[in-house]
């Protein structure tokens, strides 16, 4: 079972850090457990121990009994490591056996137990010579590369480089040993070996979801775009991608934050590559379009945004700014028209920038803004008061009134009341 772990490094994502709430979490495991009887009968009240292997002197054994039906439960800190059981009941040759949990789920296991008297095949002893079972002999490499993720969980990346290299030597197909060395290497710094390592991991389990993180983090600091690029195809036909894309985008974060935009925005651009679902690297790139002012890849960004998520209030407002900034009749009214369906209280500003338009005298895309308004916010008076003014502007008469005339009903007391009632009576 490969071992799954949030942290990644370089210093470059906050969550790859071991050590962590969230990595200690990951690692947790559960063993759930029958014991029953060569006939298959439960067995009440055997005693359950799990220990480390490998750490047996040095670490708590974890104990329960089982219950009447034969069950029991034991969860662990951390379920990346390898463990023995050792299960002992009056009248039963003891077991032994070692056990590899899954981190973040629960292992189900059935164990038989062998009458005392009755010789047990894994005896130690010649047949029939009634010799008890002794304990077996911790793996070497297994004990190792426990040591090794210990190391590792401390922060002390040399010894648990140091250990996981032994564990390979003992046994160079130990895919834990390999998967969690390039991880440490990673750590290190150390990019070359950490790719290698991965690449390693991955001929013995083209599958392992860390060693194939791992080899495109490498492959990326080592600037090598070919091999970059093959382990980015190798992460998304494995279904990793996303994962490598939340990475990528909170190294772009942290690019970000620290004014470092350029950077920020080619990091975005890779994690929105990795995985197009990503949105939230979508709204970031929009956002960095949207202050550098290349308004057209900003409105052509937010309206991809919405295409995902028609009525979300942070696109439609990402594609109104954009709006904004392109001033184009075409982009303006369906911006304002979205925006104000979602969000009435933005009528203010439209109303303002629609009135900073025809001080401009570009009266046309105030037009576009002002209908589409009406066509939200049809009870807003001013938005009519607007209206009229802009088609008196553009001669148009007919409509001029009809505005006036909605803006009086709407609002018979407004200052600008006056105003409206007297262009009324001049066009009547």
């Amino acid at each position: 079972m490969a071992v799954v772990a949030r942290g990644f490094a370089v210093g470059v994502l906050a969550f790859l850090l071991a050590g962590t709430t969230a990595v200690l979490a990951q690692a947790m495991g559960r063993l759930s457990g029958k014991v029953v009887d060569s006939d298959g009968n439960p067995i009440r009240g055997v005693v359950v121990s799990l220990t480390m292997e490998g750490l047996e002197s040095a670490s708590r054994s974890l104990q329960t009994k089982t219950n009447k039906r034969g069950k029991f439960v034991l969860s662990v800190a951390d379920a990346t490591v390898v463990y023995r059981v050792t299960l002992q009941a009056e009248g039963y040759a003891t077991l032994m056996q070692r056990l590899k949990l899954t981190p973040q789920d629960t292992t189900f296991e059935q164990f038989v137990l062998q009458d005392a008297r009755a010789p047990d095949p894994s005896d130690a002893g010649p047949p029939g010579s009634g010799a008890a079972a002794s304990p077996a002999r911790a793996d070497p490499a297994l004990a190792a590369y426990n040591r090794g993720v210990a190391a590792f969980r401390r922060g002390e990346l040399a010894p648990a480089a140091d250990a996981l290299t032994v564990a390979i030597e003992h046994d160079p197909d130990l895919i834990l040993a390999h998967s969690t060395l390039s991880l440490v290497y990673l750590r290190q710094e150390r990019f070359a070996e950490a790719a290698d390592t991965a690449e390693r991991t991955l001929e013995l389990d083209a599958g392992d979801f860390k060693a194939l993180l791992v080899r495109y983090q490498a492959c990326r600091e080592l600037g090598d775009d070919q091999r970059s690029e093959r382990a980015r195809r190798a992460l998304q036909a494995a279904g990793a991608a996303g994962d490598a894309a939340r990475r990528v985008f909170n190294e772009a974060a942290d690019a970000y934050n620290l004014g470092d935009i350029e950077r920020a925005q080619a990091l975005f651009a890779e994690a929105l590559a990795l995985d197009e679902g990503l949105e939230r690297a979508r709204v970031a790139l929009t956002q960095i379009d949207l202050r550098e002012g290349r308004f057209e890849l900003a409105h052509a960004s937010a309206v991809l945004l919405l295409e995902a998520r028609p009525d979300d209030p942070e696109a439609l407002d990402l594609r109104y700014a954009a709006a904004r900034g392109l001033g184009t009749v075409d982009a303006l009214g369906p911006a304002v028209g979205g925006l104000l369906r979602v969000d009435p209280s933005r009528i203010v500003d439209v109303e303002g920038h629609a009135a900073d338009l025809m001080d401009a005298e570009n009266i046309e895309a105030a037009v576009a803004m002002l209908a589409a308004a009406a066509g939200a916010v049809p009870q807003r008076p001013r938005v009519h008061y607007l209206l009229g003014l802009c088609h008196v502007r553009q001669g148009r008469d007919a409509e001029a009134l009809a505005d006036f005339r909605r803006f009086v009903e709407l609002a018979p007391d407004d200052p600008d009341a006056e105003v409206a009632r007297a262009w009324i009576e001049t066009m009547s």
